[in-house]
Order: structure tokens, then sequence, then C-alpha cells
């Protein structure tokens, strides 16, 4: 990835992006690791804005990258943007704008290799291609989304920039906690 500037070029764009990441990482801090009805659509309501602001950044100046932000910033759009699960048509249209700023080096294949097991899992359940994404049931239990190939995991893990294994920790995937699926059907449905 280049690295040509350490300073964001947009101190505005940055605040923003970190004000999102802080807003949805509060959001997401549940009592428990299965968040409440209450809870969720808190989420759910931090998606739906997260998403719209974000959007209107993605319209004027694309991927948010390291050149446009820094890395701080990168990262924060990167985890927003993964992390709108309810926003499909937003997801689709970030995740194409990160393929891009991958190609031009200006985003890290990492962020990339998140958002495209995400994209998978959520579009028809397909099979993961780099072991990224676990799906966290009504029982609070954690389970790997099932990967593609699992004999080449490790080739492609390495290919973008992650370590070989992947191990999934609660408190870490409590941030990530999927809002879409039967964990968010649960949590929405009116008895809960």
């Amino acid at each position: 990835m280049r690295t040509e500037t350490c300073r964001p070029l947009r101190l505005d764009l940055l605040l923003t992006l970190c004000r999102l990441h802080r807003e949805g990482v509060a959001a997401r801090m549940t009592c428990d690791l299965v968040p409440t009805r209450a809870e969720l659509l808190e989420i759910v309501q931090w998606e739906s804005r997260a998403a719209r602001e974000l959007e209107l950044m993605l319209d004027a100046y694309g991927w948010p990258g390291p050149a446009l932000v820094g890395e701080v910033g990168a990262e924060a759009a990167w985890w927003v943007a993964l992390l709108c699960d309810r926003q499909s048509v937003f997801q689709h249209k970030a995740h194409a704008l990160l393929l891009e700023s991958v190609d031009r080096e200006d985003a890290p294949a990492r962020h990339l290799a998140y958002f495209t097991d995400r994209q998978l899992m959520h579009d028809g359940g397909r099979p993961q291609l780099y072991g990224t994404q676990y799906v966290l049931g009504a029982d609070g239990a954690l389970t790997r989304h099932p990967v593609a190939d699992p004999g080449l995991l490790g080739l492609r893990r390495h290919r973008v920039g992650l370590p070989k294994t992947c191990e999934a920790r609660p408190g870490d995937l409590r941030l990530v906690a999927l809002t879409r699926g039967p964990l968010a059907a649960a949590c929405l449905s009116p008895t809960r």
C-alpha cells in the first residue's frame, strides 16, 4: 500500500469518520453479548445515520483511503462501512469503491478481505474466502461462517496481509455482531 503522505489531507472528513466510528462502537457496547431488542434498534438507527453520512463522502471523494484521511480515517471508514449491515445497497457501493481503492494501492487488501467475506455471507449465505466472519447465535454462541476451500484459507489470508490462523475472540466480536439474519430477526420481533 502506498504511504506517500502521513498527514490527512482532509481533516474535516477524518473527524467525521472518527465520530461515526465512536458512535458505532458506543451503540454496539451492549450489556450482554446478545443485544436486546432496544440495543439492536439503537445499532440499526446508527447504521442508517452512518450510511447516509458516509455515502455523501463516497459520492464526493470516492473511497476515503489513507491519502485522503490518513490511516486512522481509513480504518474508521472501513469499519463503519463494514458494519452498516442493513444498508445493502450502500454496502455494495462501498465495497466496489474499496475494491478500486485497493487496486490503486490506496487501501489495505485486508480491508477488502473482511468486506468481501461479509458481502458473501450476507448475499445468500455464500462461503467466505478469508475466514473473517463469525455468526452470533441467539444463545450467544459464536460460529465461523463456512469457508470456501478451507485448505487454501491460510494462503488466501497471507496474500491479503492477514495472519495465517483466524481465531474469534468474543470481546472483539461483540462490536461486529450481525444486525441481519436470524439474530436480528429474533431481537427485532415484537415478542422480545
